[in-house]
């Protein structure tokens, strides 16, 4: 985040507007901001508030930006961060152990910066960031950690036949904001599997598919 949005979040009695109610459920959420004893109310319209929350591209993030043009206040969107839980909250209920919280866009919508997006750009040149960038990447592939981390691990006659040249692409689930915020549509999806066939004849094609999905909880 910017530094006058860090430094506004220290402030006492800051007056929030939550721009969806299941933010307002979500218990860890003051431990996140480290808001100090701030006036929380949801919001469905610009109103007095210092600075307005929402997620990431969905309605409520949409609102908060808007309400914070209106008013001239700040806004924050917020995401599950990259490590997120054991499981999907569909799936058991659990809150996040993890949020990304940015000042500007977020970071799977291509159609706009963000705050991660310009870190990164900052940061590109500076060998301890890259140093601690390895690192951190070392330790999750190590003890393998992911965003959901309710999954078996891979048959070893799987594990071979990925050792041997196997392919995998990445599936998502149905309409989420990150393939809209990549500008990429259903039919992405079909042509990324067609190269894949294509590009590698007689060869293994896996397919990831998203942890809700395999629950049975989306699309």
């Amino acid at each position: 985040m910017d530094h006058a949005v860090l430094d506004m979040l220290t402030q006492p009695r800051l007056k929030v507007g939550l721009c969806s109610s299941g933010i307002a459920r979500m218990t860890p959420l003051n431990q996140f901001l480290r808001l100090n004893n701030p006036s929380v109310k949801t919001v469905r319209s610009a109103s007095d508030c210092d600075f307005y929350l929402g997620w990431g591209r969905k309605k409520s993030g949409q609102n908060a930006v808007s309400f914070a043009k209106k008013t001239g206040a700040k806004f924050l969107l917020l995401e599950d961060g990259f490590v997120r839980s054991y499981a999907p909250k569909s799936v058991n209920g659990e809150h996040p152990l993890g949020l990304i919280l940015d000042d500007e866009g977020i970071y799977y919508d291509a159609r706009t910066p963000s705050r991660l997006e310009r870190l990164i750009a900052q940061s590109a040149l500076d060998p301890q960031a890259e140093q601690k960038g390895k690192a951190i990447i070392t330790s999750l592939s190590e003890h393998k950690i992911c965003k959901y981390n309710n999954f078996q691990p891979l048959s070893p006659s799987t594990r071979t036949l990925i050792s041997n040249g196997g392919v995998l692409i990445v599936d998502q689930t149905f309409q989420d904001q990150s393939i809209i915020g990549a500008m990429a549509d259903e039919r992405s999806f079909s042509l990324m599997l067609e190269a894949a066939i294509d590009e590698n004849a007689n060869k293994q094609i896996f397919v990831k598919l998203h942890p809700e999905v395999m629950a049975g909880k989306k699309r």
